[in-house]
């Protein structure tokens, strides 16, 4: 095997090597010491490792089949990880072994930032594998652009089809049709706490007509329509409205007219 040879031997319960580190070419005599004594080194001080203080056994063994591209550094106090890249025509590559105490800043500036632009978890890991590297990187972005709550605010959901033009039918019989809404709740109330106001506009006439209301609950509502703005739509009440798609609910309100006329 051309990778690195990792072994633990161990003679009277202690650890003699960790790892050799022949296959991993350039590796820094400090991140071989401090593996050789991980047991007394304070492995916080390592950056490539600050994270992964119990898994370092099985962290390094992924990285053994890798090791005639893989390789990793210590410059001036910065841990780099130095690789191959054969997509490239075999460039070489250098990238700064990120703590994680500045994964996240780096994230976010790879994908919330205006040169980010919010892109998918794939290109933003693109970006940032460009300069800089740490073990299960691929899976930290996607879980960070998982998260990002204004993404699912810009996703395209598809083109809403535009409904045809029609023709709007002109009203020319007063109170032929007419817009019932209600407003408020309103902060001013008034002497007798109203806090709202029905409101009725006849579309041909322009006629207004406004109820003073406490609540709006529906059979509060109904209650005003007949006593209020509704007394005057008696021609509405017919059977051919009756026989309409909104009989139940012109039904509800004549059935209750009725109940307020025998009280």
């Amino acid at each position: 095997m051309h990778g690195a040879r990792i072994a633990m031997q161990r003679r009277n319960g202690e650890a003699k090597t960790f790892c050799t580190c022949k296959g991993f070419r350039g590796v820094g005599d400090t991140i071989i010491n401090v593996l050789n004594n991980k047991s007394n080194a304070k492995l916080s001080k390592l950056p490539l490792f600050v994270d992964y203080k119990d898994d370092l056994d099985s962290w390094l063994l992924r990285f053994e089949r890798f090791a005639e591209t893989v390789s990793f550094e210590r410059r001036h106090g910065v841990v780099f990880r130095i690789y191959k890249d054969d997509k490239q025509g075999g460039a070489i590559i250098l990238q700064v072994v990120l703590p994680q105490s500045l994964r996240k800043y780096v994230m976010s500036v790879a994908h919330d930032s205006i040169a980010g632009g919010h892109q998918v978890s794939r290109k933003t890991k693109d970006k940032i594998i460009t300069s800089f590297y740490w073990p299960r990187v691929e899976g930290d972005v996607a879980r960070y652009c998982r998260s990002c709550d204004v993404c699912p605010k810009t996703i395209n959901k598809g083109a809403i089809p535009k409904a045809p033009l029609q023709r709007i039918p002109v009203v020319d019989v007063p109170f032929k049709r007419v817009a019932v809404d209600l407003v408020g709740p309103i902060d001013l109330t008034s002497e007798d706490w109203h806090r709202y106001i029905l409101t009725l506009v006849d579309y041909a006439t322009g006629y207004p007509e406004a109820v003073p209301l406490k609540r709006i609950d529906a059979e509060t509502v109904a209650e005003a329509k007949v006593r209020g703005p509704m007394h005057i739509l008696k021609r509405l009440w017919t059977k051919d409205i009756e026989e309409d798609e909104v009989k139940s609910i012109y039904q509800y309100v004549l059935e209750l007219r009725e109940r307020l006329q025998r009280t």
